[in-house]
This record gives C-alpha cells, sequence and structure tokens, in this order.
C-alpha cells in the first residue's frame, strides 16, 4: 500500500477533527463549514464512459477562453472527486482522486489566476456532484459568478476532459 499523499493530508484533517470533535448538524459546524473557513474546496464528479483516452485536468476559464493546466488519462468511468485549495496564495492547489480498482491519484499546482482578483468569490457547495467542466470556483475584482457567462475580470476554475491530439 502507498503512504497517503502528503498534500492530501489538510483535507484528512479536517474530517477526523470533525469526527472527533462530534461536529455534526446538531453541533451547527459540519466538515463543510469548516473546510469554507480553511478556504479548501472539494467536489464529486462523474466521469463518462469512454473517456479514458482523454486528458483530464483543472482549467481556467474566462471571457477569453479555457487554458487547461497539467492533467492525465486513464481516468475509468466512476466517481472521482477533485480538490482545490490554496486559492489565495501564489499557487492553486488541486488534486483529483479515484477508485476504479487501483487508486488513481492526480495533483499538482499551477500559478494561481486569482491573487489580484480576490475581492469578490464564489464557489459551488462543498461536497456537491459536478460536471466535467462545470465551473466551481470563480473571483474578481467587482464580480464573480459560476451560473452566467464570465464577463471583466472574473477567472473561474473548472475540472474537465479534452481529447488527446
Amino acid at each position: 500500500m502507498r503512504p497517503l499523499a502528503p498534500r492530501l493530508a489538510p483535507f484528512l484533517m479536517i474530517a477526523a477533527a470533525t469526527t472527533l470533535i462530534g461536529c455534526d448538524d446538531s453541533d451547527g459546524l459540519t466538515a463543510a463549514e469548516l473546510a469554507a473557513a480553511e478556504n479548501k474546496h472539494w467536489w464529486v464528479l462523474e466521469v463518462p464512459p469512454g473517456h479514458e483516452d482523454a486528458i483530464f485536468g483543472v482549467q481556467t476559464v474566462s471571457k477569453d477562453g479555457i487554458t487547461r493546466h497539467g492533467g492525465g488519462s486513464g481516468w475509468s468511468a466512476g466517481e472521482v472527486k477533485v480538490f482545490l485549495w490554496a486559492t489565495g496564495d501564489e499557487r492553486l492547489r488541486y488534486a483529483v482522486v479515484g477508485d476504479s480498482g487501483d487508486p488513481l491519484v492526480q495533483r499538482g499546482n499551477i500559478p494561481s489566476p486569482f491573487p489580484d482578483k480576490t475581492s469578490v468569490t464564489t464557489y459551488v457547495p462543498v461536497g456537491e456532484h459536478i460536471e466535467p467542466g462545470q465551473l466551481v470556483y470563480a473571483a474578481g475584482n467587482e464580480t464573480a459568478s459560476i451560473d452566467r457567462p464570465l464577463d471583466g475580470d472574473e477567472i473561474a476554475i473548472a475540472f474537465g476532459f479534452e481529447q488527446k491530439d
């Protein structure tokens, strides 16, 4: 068995802390609330059949288009969890964890598109199911939306597929 990836440790600490101290809805603090307070986000994404050879990775989205950063192929159809954190740092961190037989982990960091765009942020609630290419986190100086086309200086993050050349 491979050792646990150290970069995923903050998420495990959140889960362990909420379990050990007995946090649940009746206590007024949920794992999702604690994750949001720590600026850590995760979602569940369904990998559609037929995408095993496509490159899956984190994407930055603006009014000018989509840029894929890194990524890898070999993802089997089924659920994966995608993680995003350090959104206010110089380098944005992400991870994708799947378990279709053998565990598959993709993780990395990219230059953050957000350092000067942190006035307004919005994101899909932690733990929700998302679709490939769906905007999950957005920021801008005056507005930010994940529910409409981006405009102005808005930048968003998505996790999606791109066919190999």
